[in-house]
């Protein structure tokens, strides 16, 4: 059953690419030689929708970089996937007894309820000299999850991602206890199992490039074009407040910066350019974005409708790139400061 329900993938969506406007996306680049220009920052994102990790440089595996979303939350009794966008809020009942002057006749006994959203909360960080991942949360004392792969089978188990049956491999007691004692209900911590096959939706595939990806969503890499987050902070300030738009509200792995706002939407093949490497990605399909921009990583709260609503109206709900690499690219390392060459753009932008 596992066997066929990874073979019955989600359903292809369909793609319609209107006329581009010309005032929106500068095109000057496809007539000129491309530049190489920097990635300015880099992310990976262990346990799927918890807090990321900037890094200096992160290693390329068939599944993205290395360590990103190799860990994942599931619900213990349902084994579905946990996130922020389907399950931010997780419900505590606290019960207070209150005294009262004599006078007031009601129950003494109150029940309040608050709905965090604690998962934003949690905050690992990767002690690869040491083989562990350390989690930490408010209140809670520092958990250490081996790196270093179990090979107990008995803690193989089936999960679901996005209706998807995939393999995973229970974390162990110790880690489901934390993480369930921080969110208020039965959790289970699980990985990637070694054979991991999950592929990314065929429709915006590329034959010659890795089909696989981990626990995100859809596929291994996620590309944002600095000048178009500095266009939606700009936009938003007012509203945001104290909490200005960050990248960390669009959870890139990559972020890219001297290319005009927007233009990342006509990437087509890019290579990242390092001192001894060279990774190639292909940007295949443009991000949709939810709710969970609306979250205030640093506080785990909603910090309004931005930056959601500009994206919305302004760019069709569209922010960043969704890529995949190729299979020479694995084994190869990507840091901060790497030329980024764009040697392939598109005529028009994909709308989904």
């Amino acid at each position: 059953m596992l066997e066929e329900a990874k073979r019955a993938r989600v359903a292809l969506l369909r793609v319609r690419i209107p006329p581009i406007r010309e005032a929106t996306f500068p095109c000057s680049r496809l007539s000129l030689t491309p530049s190489v220009l920097p990635n300015t920052a880099l992310f990976v994102y262990p346990i799927k929708s918890t807090y990321g990790i900037e890094v200096q440089s992160a290693e390329v595996t068939q599944y993205g970089f290395k360590y990103d979303r190799e860990w994942m939350l599931v619900d213990a009794q349902t084994n579905n996937f946990l996130s922020q966008r389907v399950y931010p809020r997780v419900r505590r009942h606290l019960s207070l007894s209150i005294r009262l002057p004599s006078s007031v006749c009601i129950d003494s006994s109150v029940f309040l309820t608050f709905c965090p959203l604690q998962m934003a909360l949690i905050r690992p960080s990767l002690r690869v000299e040491e083989g562990v991942m350390e989690v930490s949360a408010p209140g809670k004392s520092v958990l250490r999850i081996p790196l270093a792969r179990s090979s107990n089978k008995e803690e193989e188990c089936d999960v679901t991602l996005w209706g998807s049956e995939l393999g995973g491999i229970d974390q162990g007691k110790e880690a489901n206890m934390w993480f369930s004692d921080f969110l208020g209900a039965d959790v289970r911590l699980v990985r990637i199992p070694k054979d991991h096959d999950r592929v990314v939706d065929q429709q915006y595939s590329v034959p010659s490039a890795s089909q696989f990806c981990g626990y995100a969503d859809g596929f291994p890499f996620l590309v944002v074009n600095e000048s178009s987050l500095e266009v939606v902070r700009e936009s938003t300030l007012k509203e945001c407040g104290e909490d200005p738009v960050s990248i960390r509200r669009f959870r890139a792995n990559i972020l890219v910066s001297g290319f005009s706002a927007w233009e990342e939407l006509l990437f087509e093949r890019a290579r990242v350019l390092g001192t001894s490497s060279l990774v190639t990605l292909h940007l295949t399909k443009p991000c949709s974005r939810c709710k969970l921009t609306t979250v205030v990583p640093e506080k785990g709260v909603f910090g309004g409708e931005q930056p959601l609503q500009f994206v919305r109206e302004h760019r069709n709900s569209i922010f960043g790139m969704n890529a995949v690499h190729s299979p020479q690219s694995i084994g190869k390392t990507v840091s901060v400061g790497d030329g980024f060459r764009v040697d392939a753009f598109r005529k028009k932008e994909i709308q989904l």
